[in-house]
């Protein structure tokens, strides 16, 4: 959680890059933004969408032609039994057009047992608490931690930035 502009976003996707984060959940990382302006048609195709690129075409399918999240939710957790994934929610808001407990439902597709987990980013500390999860508050860094979390989210390593040195 943090505000607009403390690097929520380029963490989180840091953790989608991150090798060791790739070993641990070793049948995918799956990255979606719901945003302010989410609906619950955006979340079901951002549910189908994981289930398609992770290898569940046919239930995909199925999952688009759902209009209520609780069920296209309850179509993918039959994919994801039994697999160990990382779910990435970035920019989750309690005043947007989908059900304030759009976590929750979203955590229930995936098989807890095996270690499957969700990580998200918000604005607001108080969504955070309510869904029972471990807090990370995020504020403005240094200058070297800032660059360095940018240049990995860019797979950018820093002797390749040697002659834009004063700019980045």
């Amino acid at each position: 959680k943090g505000m607009v502009g403390v690097g929520k976003t380029c963490a989180l996707r840091a953790l989608a890059c991150d090798a060791d984060i790739w070993v641990r959940f070793n049948e995918g990382v799956y990255y979606v933004s719901l945003g302010q302006q989410a609906t619950e048609q955006k979340a079901v195709e951002n549910v189908a969408g994981i289930v398609c690129i992770s290898g569940g075409k046919k239930i995909a399918d199925a999952v688009r032609q759902e209009k209520n999240l609780d069920r296209a939710v309850s179509l993918a957790k039959k994919w994801f039994v039994g697999k160990c994934v990382l779910l990435l929610i970035d920019d989750v808001w309690r005043s947007n057009k989908i059900k304030t407990s759009a976590i929750s439902t979203l955590k229930r597709m995936l098989d807890s047992s095996v270690g499957s987990l969700v990580a998200f980013t918000t604005r607001d500390g108080a969504l955070a608490t309510r869904e029972g999860s471990q807090s990370v508050q995020f504020s403005t860094r240094n200058r070297d931690v800032s660059r360095q979390m940018l240049l990995s989210s860019a797979h950018i390593g820093v002797e390749d930035t040697a002659e834009i040195e004063g700019s980045v």
